[in-house]
């Protein structure tokens, strides 16, 4: 009996280091973004995207893209018309002809935003892990019109992944390894999340 609980406490202690070892460096991957990285990447954004590209409107295709939006009008005076495409996980909602679909998400378009193909669009979003957002949304736009010279893409972090695969956006303050990432109101969303 004695030998038995020696085992067993034996076994408990190599199991408790070898997963406080893996804890640890999992933590250490891990990258955490403060309101002050955000905010420096909303300058970034405004000097970029919008003192230098001068769009005519902001659309973003996120929440978090929303709160770029949000924080470029509140602290930076950028008064644009914005509008929303509404994202849904795949097969949530009915597809319509105003519906673009990504490896994740089914985005929805409003047929005002459609309406105006001539003006420079600043696309917003959170981050970009693949790309897969951004080269879908842009393949999309175009086939509805719209001139590829009009359409860039501001986010606030890029993946080597979207980089590496030519699907990055325009401007990104942030390059990360990978989707390891929290934003100050949660984590970063990457495929099969």
């Amino acid at each position: 009996m004695d030998i038995l609980g020696l085992v067993i406490g034996v076994a408990g202690i190599i199991a408790s280091v070898f997963f406080g070892v893996k804890a640890k460096k999992l933590e250490e991957r891990i990258r955490r973004f403060t309101w002050q990285d955000v905010e420096n990447a909303v300058e970034y954004i405004y000097q970029k995207g919008i003192s230098e590209y001068k769009p005519d409107r902001i659309l973003t295709v996120s929440a978090p893209g929303c709160t770029i939006a949000s924080l470029l009008m509140a602290k930076k005076g950028v008064y644009l018309p914005l509008h929303v495409a509404i994202p849904n996980k795949n097969g949530t909602v009915p597809k319509t002809k105003l519906t673009v679909s990504t490896t994740k998400w089914d985005i929805a378009f409003s047929s005002e935003f459609l309406k105006n193909k001539n003006e420079k669009i600043l696309i917003v979003d959170g981050a970009s892990l693949t790309g897969d957002t951004i080269k879908e949304v842009t393949e999309y736009l175009i086939g509805k019109g719209f001139d590829s010279d009009n359409l860039r893409w501001a986010t606030l972090l890029a993946t080597e992944l979207s980089i590496d695969a030519g699907k990055a956006p325009n401007w990104f303050r942030y390059r990360v390894p990978d989707s390891s990432v929290y934003l100050p109101w949660g984590k970063v969303l990457g495929p099969g999340l």
